[in-house]
């Protein structure tokens, strides 16, 4: 029988008193469980919880110096894909439009300069887009009378 690494360990021990049949999950269990996979090149969208002040998707896991860590999900993917973990000062960013996509193909590492650098690039276009919806709808308006 293989071992499964608890979810949270508190939680865990609770949560096995209160319902007796209850089964903890491994970290890619529970990392498959949230994920909506649809096609090998398409946006694997993340149906678990959100952290921070962006609502990063976030994947609660087991690790060696904790019993209950929170890594994000995208992070979680690429190396659960990669089969390596990220180096410290790296970052996983993703080349897609959807914050919520955790499929390793859209994945890439970056470092810090070059995240800052999306996410303002990032800003900056979803202002230009807002802003020719704007117009576009001024326009019709005028249009209409």
């Amino acid at each position: 029988m293989a071992k499964v690494e608890p979810f949270c360990l508190k939680l865990a021990v609770i949560k096995k008193t209160v319902r007796p049949n209850f089964r903890m999950y491994s970290n890619e269990e529970r990392f498959w469980q949230k994920t909506d996979k649809q096609g090998e090149d398409d946006c694997w969208m993340w149906k678990g919880s959100r952290h921070g002040k962006n609502y990063m998707p976030m994947l609660h896991i087991d690790s060696p110096w904790s019993a209950c860590s929170l890594m994000s999900a995208q992070r979680f993917s690429y190396q659960l894909h990669h089969k390596t973990e990220v180096p410290n000062g790296w970052y996983v960013a993703n080349n897609c439009d959807e914050n919520d996509c955790v499929n390793p193909k859209h994945l890439w590492l970056v470092n810090r300069y070059t995240l800052k650098k999306l996410r303002k690039e990032n800003e900056l276009r979803k202002k230009n887009e807002h802003y020719q919806e704007s117009m576009v709808e001024n326009d019709q308006a005028d249009e209409r009378g």
